[in-house]
């Protein structure tokens, strides 16, 4: 197949821009100098972008050294207004030839017999959708005037509706009074040292969630689908998970289970454990908000995470293309971190988000939790519920950080607000 381009096109565009330098702002944000395909053309472009207030030949011909070519785009004739067709054409055909450089890579994937099928999928379907598409961004004043008139109209019909948050409650009021619930776009951080609650809190906010008829997805890299649904019964519940897969409940607690499982089959819940790799999570992602609309997203944990080089570049390659697919497509992503030895011990800066600094930095909200397991009380060889649970806000882009108390039923990892006092007759232990 001829590759596709005009190179009439490409001309009538820089010369339209030499004889008026100001059309260049109409298109300076939507078409880029690799959307030529003449590679003295793209030299043109670049030059003017980096100088697009002195856009004339002199200038010009001070860099690219290709005077012939630039006076004959002065000379020959082109009509100023017609460069939105001009600037359409060029991107349209930068992007066929982006898809068929896409689709010969595709060839060699789909080729590939070391990759399973599930991998070639993700890939071929990613390396797609990640071709950027020529629609023009619009960062006008007014633009940003009628965003704001949106939002106001959604808190609008939200109020009348006897609700107070932006987005959606994560079934703690503490947290969404400090950054108006769980809104589109945003990435939230859950951290915590190792078995100190991070999942734990996390499925309580899926449960808050899923009580507001919400489709929501969970990414899980450590366990299976039957823990994870045992531990959302246990939290409806607040009766131990383990008694619940053994079955070893009383009528009442069995009636409690069986409305918890109803409720839970009828849920717009979605259950992923198979994809560990970074391009099979992105792929999920995307399946599940185009074809089930799912709003909010839980991938549990980041460390697990595989992909290509080393962990400090993988795991900043992902949360910055998780945070990406967030803006793309308008979901809340919650992702579940683990901290670092040295944060654990109150060393270093910031929330201390094991791998790469790049977590906390695409946080709307980043979450630490802090169990101090000195203090619990230990009866018969277990921890006595509930132990407390500090929640530090550490990054709020957009709201208020601190601290507050929170109870942890270690039983069935129900997480409550407050801290509730272990019982009186254990207290004498301590």
């Amino acid at each position: 197949m001829q590759t596709p381009y005009d190179e009439k096109i490409e001309k009538s565009l820089l010369g339209v821009l030499i004889v008026d330098p100001a059309k260049i702002y109409d298109i300076l944000d939507y078409i880029e100098p690799q959307d030529f395909f003449i590679e003295t053309h793209q030299e043109i472009y670049q030059a003017m972008l980096d100088n697009p207030d002195k856009i004339d030949v002199v200038t010009l011909n001070k860099k690219i050294k290709e005077p012939q070519l630039l006076a004959s785009l002065s000379q020959d004739f082109v009509t100023s207004s017609n460069i939105k067709e001009y600037a359409d054409a060029i991107k349209d055909l930068s992007i066929r030839r982006q898809l068929l450089k896409t689709n010969s890579k595709n060839e060699r994937i789909i080729g590939d017999d070391n990759k399973d099928i599930e991998s070639v999928l993700a890939l071929v379907q990613n390396s797609v959708l990640e071709i950027g598409l020529y629609k023009k961004q619009d960062d006008t004043a007014t633009s940003a005037v009628e965003e704001v008139e949106d939002l106001q109209s959604v808190y609008e019909e939200k109020r009348e509706h006897g609700q107070d948050l932006l987005g959606y409650s994560c079934g703690f009021a503490t947290i969404d009074e400090a950054i108006d619930g769980l809104r589109p776009h945003h990435v939230w951080i859950v951290g915590a040292f190792t078995s100190y609650g991070k999942t734990q809190v996390t499925l309580n906010i899926v449960n808050a969630v899923l009580n507001q008829g919400v489709p929501t997805a969970i990414i899980s890299l450590e366990m299976s689908r039957v823990d994870m649904i045992a531990r959302l019964i246990a939290i409806r519940t607040n009766i131990n998970s383990r008694k619940i897969l053994k079955g070893l409940v009383t009528p009442d607690e069995f009636e409690q289970i069986k409305s918890a499982k109803e409720f839970l089959k009828k849920s717009p819940l979605l259950l992923h454990t198979n994809y560990f790799d970074i391009e099979k999570i992105k792929y999920i992602i995307r399946k599940d908000h185009i074809i089930n609309h799912t709003k909010v997203f839980v991938l549990d944990y980041l460390q697990n995470i595989r992909g290509d080089g080393k962990e400090y570049d993988m795991i900043t390659k992902a949360v910055i293309e998780l945070q990406s697919l967030a803006r793309e497509y308008n979901i809340t992503l919650i992702l579940v971190s683990q901290i670092s030895n040295e944060a654990q011990k109150g060393q270093g800066a910031g929330a201390g988000f094991k791998g790469s600094g790049h977590i906390e930095a695409v946080a709307d909200l980043a979450i630490r939790l802090k169990r101090d397991k000195k203090t619990e009380v230990v009866k018969d060889g277990k921890t006595v519920s509930p132990v407390k649970i500090t929640v530090d806000i550490a990054k709020n882009r957009h709201g208020i950080t601190g601290s507050s108390e929170f109870s942890l039923f270690l039983e069935s990892g129900l997480f409550k607000e407050g801290y509730e006092s272990i019982p009186e007759e254990y207290q004498l232990d301590i």
